[in-house]
């Protein structure tokens, strides 16, 4: 099951066929699922696509304190681990029609989607959510719920098939 969203803050400037996706994911389960769905409507789109991963850094400086010489180290190293995960999920099948952008980055995941989305002057996020019960999303909120809520372009969100 999948809905689209369009948050009160879309611009009308999103137009059909989308031309940029970004699809951001967690690897989870549904996050997966999404990223089938944006490879679906790029290729049907010609849209280009960018293929993202944020990764939940702790404060800079608290690593620093506790490891000097290895901040910066750990941080690349995680970052192209990251880059070549999300590589191999690019079927075959897809990289004969595309080559999706890979990108990372650090902080606070909705913030880091918007921003991403934002730069890329997106057209469209696809996010694949959990199958949480709206009540719950109201109460303690969810990336997705944020990115929903505070994007400029339209939100596809797409749930794993149970």
């Amino acid at each position: 099951m999948s809905g689209f969203d369009v948050p009160p803050r879309a611009q009308a400037t999103s137009a059909l066929p989308f031309k940029r996706i970004v699809c951001p994911t967690d690897f989870s389960s549904p996050s997966l699922a999404g990223l089938q769905l944006a490879y679906f409507f790029a290729q049907e789109a010609g849209a280009a696509l960018t293929l993202l991963h944020v990764i939940d850094e702790p404060d800079e400086n608290a690593l620093f304190v506790a490891r000097p010489h290895d901040v910066h180290g750990h941080r690349t190293a995680r970052e192209q681990h990251v880059l070549n995960y999300l590589d191999t999920l690019i079927p075959d099948s897809v990289r004969a029609w595309s080559s999706p952008r890979l990108r990372t980055a650090c902080g606070i995941a909705y913030e880091r989607i918007l921003a991403v989305a934002a730069e890329e002057q997106s057209d469209l996020i696809v996010v694949g959510v959990q199958g949480r019960k709206p009540l719950d999303l109201m109460l303690f909120g969810s990336t997705t719920n944020q990115v929903v809520r505070r994007a400029t372009c339209p939100v596809l969100t797409v749930r794993e098939k149970a």
